[in-house]
């Protein structure tokens, strides 16, 4: 099955060279959001919830801002705090006041 009967679309229909190279993203963006479903399925967290524990990885066990994660991560603010309340809750995450802000949080990797 070719990438767009799999999507439902039809290849060619549009006259503008612009809006098939915005269909070729919509459709790459489509096939990577279901392998990503599929793939994070498997582990009992949501996209957005693996997204979070990838990038906090790549603090090396410093941790990060929810700011410094935003900005890193295609979310809202509001998104966000659930996101790493429920990771918290599971145990994926800790919530630490920083020390030389008490504004500020540091999220970071647990074990778990």
């Amino acid at each position: 099955m070719s990438l767009a009967e799999e999507l439902g679309l039809k290849e060619g229909t549009f006259a503008d060279p612009g809006e098939e190279a915005l269909l070729g993203v919509l459709r790459t963006s489509e096939i990577l959001s279901r392998i990503g479903d599929r793939t994070v399925a498997r582990g009992d967290v949501s996209q957005s919830q693996f997204n979070i524990l990838k990038i906090l990885n790549l603090s090396n066990g410093e941790g990060m801002s929810q700011k410094e994660i935003l900005a890193k991560l295609i979310s809202t603010k509001g998104n966000l705090s659930i996101h790493i309340a429920n990771l918290a809750e599971r145990g994926m995450v800790s919530r630490k006041t920083s020390d030389d802000d008490g504004r500020r949080h540091v999220i970071r990797l647990t074990a778990k």
